[in-house]
């Protein structure tokens, strides 16, 4: 029953260091499962258990941008909490599905300002550029939290252009 493997792979993420000896049974359920369900909680739980190998998954899934596993992905990142590990999302931001990428950025406002490295910063100024109205919003939230005075300017040319666009139809 999905249900009794997902409240078990749940108290095991409450207790990750006294369960590490599952690492095999989880990885393991987390590649043969059927259901997305269990795959998305096996990978939190994982990536609690063995950060490592946690990270592999992660990274097998971002490379797949159109994974259903995406969001369980992009969640069991923030878990880990390292600059370095947000990095792995820079390819997925570069040619991943907007509402995707969407759901990225809203991750990432749970992020101090210093777990934010160049390489990111950079990738979310090329995605103010590309003016999809939903991201620059979002972008320009995460700007105004993070106090990122350089997105200043690209968010303003931004804005203008979607404002005269938006003029423009009507």
């Amino acid at each position: 029953n999905n249900q009794i493997i997902v409240t078990t792979l749940e108290t095991i993420q409450d207790s990750p260091d006294m369960f590490k000896s599952l690492t095999d049974s989880v990885s393991f359920i987390f590649k043969n499962s059927n259901s997305n369900w269990v795959k998305n909680v096996a990978l939190k739980t994982l990536t609690r258990l063995n950060p490592d190998l946690g990270r592999k998954q992660i990274k097998e899934i971002l490379i797949a941008t159109h994974s259903p596993l995406l969001p369980s992905a992009l969640t069991s990142l923030a878990t880990l909490n390292q600059v370095e590990d947000w990095n792995l999302i820079l390819p997925f931001l570069k040619e991943g599905d907007p509402s995707k990428i969407s759901e990225a950025i809203e991750l990432m406002a749970t992020l101090n300002p210093d777990q934010f490295s160049e390489e990111i910063k950079v990738s979310l100024r090329n995605l103010i550029l590309k003016k999809d109205p939903g991201l620059v919003a979002l972008i320009a939230e995460l700007a105004k939290q993070n106090r990122w005075k350089d997105f200043a300017k690209p968010l303003a040319q931004s804005l203008s252009s979607l404002s005269s666009e938006d003029t423009t139809e009507s």
